[in-house]
This record gives structure tokens, C-alpha cells and sequence, in this order.
């Protein structure tokens, strides 16, 4: 997703589709999923429609560091 995002692409993850791959094998000959491989997350890509300048600011009211026992 990182590199992606460096080439101007946007992604996310689709978590209900690997569920859906796993259970119809022809969708996942069609769409070039070898036999023995099972599906485990969908990322799709693409260019986005809207560019942002920031991101979302957000503030933390305390941030503790938890010392090694």
C-alpha cells in the first residue's frame, strides 16, 4: 500500500471478498488465482478522485511511555 501510494495510487483493503474466492473456484480460475492458493485479503488500486493536501489532525490529551520491567 505504500508503494502504491507513492505512485499516486490510492488502495484499501476488502475484507469480505477472500470469504466469497474461497468458496467459488471458477470465479478464481477467471480471475488467474492459481489451484492451491487460497485467498486471504482483496487489495484494490486505483487513481483517486479527490487529493487531499493533510491529513486528519488529531490530538492525544496524554501519551505515556510504559517503562520495562
Amino acid at each position: 500500500m505504500l508503494a502504491a501510494e507513492s505512485l499516486g495510487l490510492g488502495s484499501t483493503m476488502i475484507g469480505g471478498a477472500p470469504p466469497v474466492l474461497q468458496r467459488n473456484k471458477p470465479l478464481c480460475k477467471r480471475l488467474g488465482i492459481p489451484a492451491g492458493n487460497t485467498p486471504s485479503v482483496s487489495l484494490i488500486l486505483g487513481y483517486p478522485a479527490t487529493h487531499f493536501r493533510h491529513t486528519i489532525r488529531r490530538r492525544f490529551s496524554h501519551v505515556g511511555i510504559v517503562p520495562p520491567e
